[in-house]
Protein backbone atom coordinates (compact mmCIF):
# COMPACT_ATOMS: atom_id res chain seq x y z
CA UNK A 1 0.00 0.00 0.00
CA UNK A 2 2.35 2.25 0.89
CA UNK A 3 4.64 1.98 -2.26
CA UNK A 4 0.67 2.49 -4.19
CA UNK A 5 0.97 6.26 -2.29
CA UNK A 6 4.81 6.80 -2.82
CA UNK A 7 3.18 6.18 -6.57
CA UNK A 8 0.45 8.37 -6.96
CA UNK A 9 2.65 10.78 -4.84
CA UNK A 10 5.42 11.17 -7.53
CA UNK A 11 2.91 11.24 -10.92
CA UNK A 12 1.26 14.63 -9.02
CA UNK A 13 4.40 16.09 -8.78
CA UNK A 14 5.04 19.35 -10.59
CA UNK A 15 8.20 17.13 -12.44
CA UNK A 16 5.69 15.17 -14.06
CA UNK A 17 3.25 17.67 -15.16
CA UNK A 18 3.18 18.77 -19.01
CA UNK A 19 5.23 22.33 -18.60
CA UNK A 20 2.18 24.94 -20.00
CA UNK A 21 2.84 26.64 -22.54
CA UNK A 22 4.11 30.16 -22.44
CA UNK A 23 2.89 31.31 -25.74
CA UNK A 24 -1.04 30.60 -24.70
CA UNK A 25 -3.13 33.02 -23.03
CA UNK A 26 -5.23 31.54 -20.06
CA UNK A 27 -9.02 31.77 -20.72
CA UNK A 28 -11.01 34.57 -18.94
CA UNK A 29 -13.75 32.83 -16.11
CA UNK A 30 -17.41 33.41 -17.36
CA UNK A 31 -18.69 36.10 -17.22
CA UNK A 32 -15.38 37.98 -17.02
CA UNK A 33 -15.01 40.50 -20.13
CA UNK A 34 -11.53 43.09 -21.17
CA UNK A 35 -12.12 46.15 -22.45
CA UNK A 36 -11.13 47.57 -25.65
CA UNK A 37 -11.95 51.51 -25.86
CA UNK A 38 -10.14 54.67 -28.46
CA UNK A 39 -7.41 55.29 -25.23
CA UNK A 40 -5.02 53.11 -24.23
CA UNK A 41 -5.14 54.85 -21.15
CA UNK A 42 -8.80 53.21 -20.85
CA UNK A 43 -8.18 49.73 -22.68
CA UNK A 44 -7.51 46.63 -20.63
CA UNK A 45 -4.31 45.85 -22.81
CA UNK A 46 -0.94 47.56 -22.27
CA UNK A 47 0.75 45.94 -25.13
CA UNK A 48 -1.33 47.24 -28.14
CA UNK A 49 1.13 47.43 -31.40
CA UNK A 50 3.50 45.29 -29.13
CA UNK A 51 2.93 42.00 -31.06
CA UNK A 52 5.58 40.06 -28.63
CA UNK A 53 2.86 37.14 -27.46
CA UNK A 54 -0.44 35.59 -29.54
CA UNK A 55 -2.69 37.98 -27.23
CA UNK A 56 -1.09 41.30 -27.71
CA UNK A 57 -1.13 40.34 -31.42
CA UNK A 58 -4.63 39.63 -31.05
CA UNK A 59 -5.36 43.09 -29.04
CA UNK A 60 -3.68 44.63 -31.61
CA UNK A 61 -5.73 43.57 -34.46
CA UNK A 62 -8.65 44.43 -32.67
CA UNK A 63 -7.75 48.38 -32.42
CA UNK A 64 -6.65 48.73 -35.51
CA UNK A 65 -10.20 47.99 -36.60
CA UNK A 66 -11.97 50.31 -33.26
CA UNK A 67 -9.46 53.10 -33.50
CA UNK A 68 -9.30 52.93 -37.78
CA UNK A 69 -5.39 52.58 -37.27
CA UNK A 70 -4.53 50.82 -40.20
CA UNK A 71 -0.42 51.06 -38.83
CA UNK A 72 -1.73 48.14 -36.04
CA UNK A 73 -3.19 46.34 -39.15
CA UNK A 74 0.16 46.32 -40.60
CA UNK A 75 2.34 45.53 -37.20
CA UNK A 76 0.61 42.23 -37.10
CA UNK A 77 1.10 41.74 -40.88
CA UNK A 78 -2.43 41.45 -41.33
CA UNK A 79 -2.96 41.96 -44.91
CA UNK A 80 -6.54 43.92 -44.45
CA UNK A 81 -6.85 47.92 -43.18
CA UNK A 82 -10.01 49.31 -41.76
CA UNK A 83 -11.91 51.49 -44.77
CA UNK A 84 -10.71 54.91 -44.69
CA UNK A 85 -14.19 56.24 -45.40
CA UNK A 86 -15.50 54.50 -42.72
CA UNK A 87 -15.23 56.77 -39.17
CA UNK A 88 -14.39 55.36 -35.68
CA UNK A 89 -16.63 52.78 -34.67
CA UNK A 90 -19.70 54.54 -33.06
CA UNK A 91 -19.76 52.26 -29.98
CA UNK A 92 -18.10 53.07 -27.15
CA UNK A 93 -15.85 50.35 -26.72
CA UNK A 94 -15.45 46.51 -27.42
CA UNK A 95 -15.57 43.74 -24.49
CA UNK A 96 -14.03 40.85 -25.59
CA UNK A 97 -13.08 37.86 -23.67
CA UNK A 98 -10.91 34.85 -24.16
CA UNK A 99 -12.55 31.39 -24.26
CA UNK A 100 -9.65 29.12 -25.18
CA UNK A 101 -6.16 29.25 -26.72
CA UNK A 102 -4.60 26.09 -27.57
CA UNK A 103 -1.75 24.81 -30.45
CA UNK A 104 -3.37 23.25 -33.72
CA UNK A 105 -3.92 19.41 -34.09
CA UNK A 106 -3.76 17.77 -37.13
CA UNK A 107 -7.10 16.12 -36.19
CA UNK A 108 -8.32 19.85 -36.57
CA UNK A 109 -10.32 20.28 -39.95
CA UNK A 110 -9.50 22.58 -42.74
CA UNK A 111 -13.19 23.38 -44.07
CA UNK A 112 -13.06 25.57 -46.82
CA UNK A 113 -17.14 26.63 -46.38
CA UNK A 114 -16.30 27.45 -42.91
CA UNK A 115 -12.85 28.98 -43.15
CA UNK A 116 -12.53 30.63 -46.13
CA UNK A 117 -8.38 31.09 -46.70
CA UNK A 118 -7.62 31.00 -42.75
CA UNK A 119 -4.69 27.42 -42.58
CA UNK A 120 -3.08 27.03 -39.55
CA UNK A 121 0.34 26.01 -39.77
CA UNK A 122 2.59 23.62 -37.21
CA UNK A 123 4.20 26.26 -34.04
CA UNK A 124 0.45 28.61 -34.53
CA UNK A 125 -1.56 29.06 -31.76
CA UNK A 126 -5.36 29.18 -32.27
CA UNK A 127 -7.57 31.67 -29.66
CA UNK A 128 -11.77 31.13 -28.99
CA UNK A 129 -12.51 34.74 -28.59
CA UNK A 130 -16.40 35.82 -28.05
CA UNK A 131 -16.74 39.79 -28.40
CA UNK A 132 -19.48 42.07 -27.89
CA UNK A 133 -20.04 46.16 -28.99
CA UNK A 134 -20.32 48.52 -25.70
CA UNK A 135 -21.79 52.41 -26.04
CA UNK A 136 -22.81 54.81 -23.73
CA UNK A 137 -26.88 55.74 -23.81
CA UNK A 138 -27.14 59.02 -21.41
CA UNK A 139 -24.29 58.22 -19.70
CA UNK A 140 -25.02 54.67 -19.11
CA UNK A 141 -22.44 52.17 -20.95
CA UNK A 142 -24.46 49.01 -22.20
CA UNK A 143 -23.10 45.96 -24.25
CA UNK A 144 -25.15 43.48 -26.81
CA UNK A 145 -27.06 41.09 -25.54
CA UNK A 146 -27.27 37.60 -26.63
CA UNK A 147 -23.18 37.51 -27.03
CA UNK A 148 -22.77 34.45 -25.04
CA UNK A 149 -24.84 31.97 -27.54
CA UNK A 150 -23.14 33.10 -30.64
CA UNK A 151 -20.00 31.31 -32.20
CA UNK A 152 -16.59 32.07 -31.34
CA UNK A 153 -14.23 33.78 -33.33
CA UNK A 154 -11.13 31.87 -34.17
CA UNK A 155 -8.12 34.09 -34.46
CA UNK A 156 -5.08 31.97 -36.28
CA UNK A 157 -1.54 33.47 -34.78
CA UNK A 158 1.78 32.89 -36.15
CA UNK A 159 5.22 33.81 -35.03
CA UNK A 160 7.25 35.72 -37.36
CA UNK A 161 10.39 36.51 -36.11
CA UNK A 162 10.56 37.99 -32.58
CA UNK A 163 6.42 39.16 -32.96
CA UNK A 164 3.60 37.28 -33.42
CA UNK A 165 1.32 38.19 -36.33
CA UNK A 166 -2.13 37.71 -37.98
CA UNK A 167 -2.81 34.43 -40.05
CA UNK A 168 -6.58 34.24 -39.92
CA UNK A 169 -9.87 33.78 -38.25
CA UNK A 170 -12.71 31.52 -38.90
CA UNK A 171 -16.14 30.53 -37.31
CA UNK A 172 -15.67 26.88 -36.34
CA UNK A 173 -18.67 24.44 -36.65
CA UNK A 174 -20.19 23.41 -33.94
Amino acid sequence: MRGLVVAFLLLMSPAWAQPADPDLPLPDPPGVWRKLTHDDATTDSRCIGHPKTPLCAIETYFACFLRREPDYCDIVKAGVRPLPQVGKALHAYEEYRIVYARRPSKLDPLDPATEGTARWQPGDVLVGFMWRACWSDGGKYECEVGVENDPLFVYILRKTGEDWGFAGRFRPRF
